[in-house]
């Protein structure tokens, strides 16, 4: 049976499969191909650790394959993230203390620019905004964690 979330995320869940019904909201594959590209991780080599194909590889990260609730674990088990990261519930690690979550918010604060955001003088939309936060976001976790580890 459908659920929406309060995210605006419609899952079909049963004992197996979880799959994006909308695909407005392409979290789960972004943050999928970031975190494999951030580890340098080919596609191959994810597909072999999940022991998946590259066909089904390819088509997980482009949302046109359901991913079990097993895949999803081994995900976040291999990305050091927690399930409700990948799905888009909770865009915090799972490891990030409450202080450094307020860090972020001051440093996306910090550095908003009054003036709207544009490419080749054209204004980015909503969207294209929200997707500059969160990769701005993926990369304050990035150094954060690096930071962490010395």
């Amino acid at each position: 049976m459908p659920k929406n979330n309060e995210f605006g995320i419609l899952f079909v869940v049963n004992t197996e499969t979880w799959r994006v019904e909308s695909m407005k909201d392409k979290s789960f594959t972004e943050k999928l191909i970031a975190l494999r590209k951030r580890d340098h991780l080919s596609q191959v080599e994810l597909g072999r650790r999940l022991n998946l194909d590259r066909s089904s590889m390819n088509k997980l990260e482009h949302g046109s394959r359901n991913v079990s609730a097993k895949e999803i674990k081994e995900i976040a088990e291999i990305f050091h993230v927690s399930s409700d990261y990948l799905l888009g519930i909770n865009d915090v690690p799972e490891w990030a203390t409450l202080a450094d979550v307020a860090n972020l918010k001051s440093f996306l604060q910090e550095n908003e620019n009054p003036t709207r955001l544009n490419f080749d003088r054209e204004e980015l939309t909503e969207d294209e905004q929200a997707k500059l936060k969160e990769a701005i976001s993926l990369v304050f976790w990035d150094k954060l964690k690096e930071k962490k580890k010395k």
